[in-house]
Protein backbone atom coordinates (compact mmCIF):
# COMPACT_ATOMS: atom_id res chain seq x y z
CA UNK A 1 0.00 0.00 0.00
CA UNK A 2 2.82 2.41 0.85
CA UNK A 3 4.55 1.71 -2.46
CA UNK A 4 1.29 2.38 -4.32
CA UNK A 5 0.80 5.64 -2.44
CA UNK A 6 4.36 6.73 -3.20
CA UNK A 7 4.02 5.74 -6.86
CA UNK A 8 0.66 7.53 -7.15
CA UNK A 9 2.15 10.67 -5.58
CA UNK A 10 5.13 10.78 -7.93
CA UNK A 11 3.08 10.14 -11.07
CA UNK A 12 0.38 12.66 -10.13
CA UNK A 13 3.05 15.23 -9.22
CA UNK A 14 4.76 14.86 -12.60
CA UNK A 15 1.51 14.99 -14.55
CA UNK A 16 0.19 17.97 -12.60
CA UNK A 17 3.46 19.89 -12.98
CA UNK A 18 3.52 19.20 -16.71
CA UNK A 19 0.00 20.53 -17.24
CA UNK A 20 0.49 23.50 -14.93
CA UNK A 21 3.58 24.63 -16.82
CA UNK A 22 1.99 23.98 -20.21
CA UNK A 23 -1.22 25.89 -19.48
CA UNK A 24 0.29 28.49 -17.08
CA UNK A 25 -1.92 27.33 -14.24
CA UNK A 26 -1.01 27.62 -10.52
CA UNK A 27 2.29 29.33 -11.28
CA UNK A 28 3.93 31.40 -8.56
CA UNK A 29 4.33 34.85 -10.08
CA UNK A 30 7.11 35.92 -7.66
CA UNK A 31 5.36 39.17 -6.79
CA UNK A 32 6.99 39.38 -3.37
CA UNK A 33 10.63 40.38 -3.04
CA UNK A 34 11.66 37.44 -0.85
CA UNK A 35 10.36 34.95 -3.42
CA UNK A 36 12.44 36.36 -6.27
CA UNK A 37 15.83 36.41 -4.54
CA UNK A 38 16.84 32.94 -5.68
CA UNK A 39 15.21 32.60 -9.07
CA UNK A 40 13.04 34.55 -11.48
CA UNK A 41 11.48 31.37 -12.93
CA UNK A 42 7.79 30.73 -12.43
CA UNK A 43 7.40 27.63 -10.30
CA UNK A 44 4.15 25.61 -10.13
CA UNK A 45 2.52 25.52 -6.71
CA UNK A 46 1.53 21.88 -6.88
CA UNK A 47 3.19 20.17 -3.91
CA UNK A 48 0.36 21.07 -1.53
CA UNK A 49 -2.21 20.05 -4.12
CA UNK A 50 -0.61 16.61 -4.37
CA UNK A 51 -0.49 16.22 -0.58
CA UNK A 52 -4.13 17.18 -0.11
CA UNK A 53 -5.18 15.01 -3.06
CA UNK A 54 -3.47 12.00 -1.49
CA UNK A 55 -5.05 12.79 1.86
CA UNK A 56 -8.53 13.02 0.38
CA UNK A 57 -8.15 9.85 -1.68
CA UNK A 58 -6.44 7.57 0.83
CA UNK A 59 -7.77 8.78 4.20
CA UNK A 60 -10.94 7.26 5.65
CA UNK A 61 -11.59 9.90 8.31
CA UNK A 62 -13.74 12.56 6.64
CA UNK A 63 -13.56 15.05 9.52
CA UNK A 64 -9.76 14.93 9.64
CA UNK A 65 -9.62 15.39 5.86
CA UNK A 66 -12.01 18.34 6.18
CA UNK A 67 -9.80 20.14 8.70
CA UNK A 68 -6.68 19.45 6.63
CA UNK A 69 -8.48 20.80 3.57
CA UNK A 70 -9.34 24.00 5.45
CA UNK A 71 -5.70 24.51 6.46
CA UNK A 72 -4.65 23.82 2.87
CA UNK A 73 -7.13 26.38 1.52
CA UNK A 74 -5.80 29.03 3.93
CA UNK A 75 -2.23 28.35 2.77
CA UNK A 76 -3.25 28.30 -0.87
CA UNK A 77 -5.09 31.61 -0.57
CA UNK A 78 -2.03 33.02 1.16
CA UNK A 79 0.19 31.88 -1.71
CA UNK A 80 -2.15 33.59 -4.17
CA UNK A 81 -1.95 36.78 -2.06
CA UNK A 82 -5.70 36.75 -1.38
CA UNK A 83 -4.94 36.57 2.34
CA UNK A 84 -1.89 38.82 2.47
CA UNK A 85 -1.98 39.69 6.16
CA UNK A 86 -0.03 37.08 8.18
CA UNK A 87 -1.89 37.95 11.38
CA UNK A 88 -5.25 37.20 9.71
CA UNK A 89 -3.89 33.94 8.36
CA UNK A 90 -2.55 32.95 11.77
CA UNK A 91 -5.83 33.75 13.52
CA UNK A 92 -7.88 31.81 10.97
CA UNK A 93 -5.55 28.81 11.29
CA UNK A 94 -5.67 29.08 15.07
CA UNK A 95 -9.48 28.99 15.01
CA UNK A 96 -9.44 25.96 12.70
CA UNK A 97 -6.96 24.12 14.94
CA UNK A 98 -9.00 25.09 18.01
CA UNK A 99 -12.14 23.55 16.47
CA UNK A 100 -10.12 20.51 15.41
CA UNK A 101 -8.98 19.91 19.00
CA UNK A 102 -12.50 20.24 20.35
CA UNK A 103 -14.10 18.16 17.59
CA UNK A 104 -11.79 15.21 18.20
CA UNK A 105 -11.63 15.73 21.97
CA UNK A 106 -7.85 16.03 21.93
CA UNK A 107 -6.17 17.17 25.10
CA UNK A 108 -2.58 17.78 26.10
CA UNK A 109 -2.03 16.46 29.59
CA UNK A 110 1.50 17.71 30.14
CA UNK A 111 3.78 20.02 28.21
CA UNK A 112 6.57 19.96 30.81
CA UNK A 113 6.50 23.73 30.74
CA UNK A 114 5.68 24.99 34.22
CA UNK A 115 3.71 28.06 33.11
CA UNK A 116 1.43 26.16 30.72
CA UNK A 117 0.87 23.18 32.97
CA UNK A 118 -0.08 25.21 36.05
CA UNK A 119 -2.05 28.11 34.58
CA UNK A 120 -3.90 26.60 31.63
Amino acid sequence: MIFFLFFFSIISFLILNFFCKKFFFLLDKKTLRHKSLVSKDKVPMTAGVILILNLLVFNNNIFFSFFCLLIFIIGFLSDLQIIANPIKKFLIQLIIVFFFFFSFDISISSTRIFFFDNFF
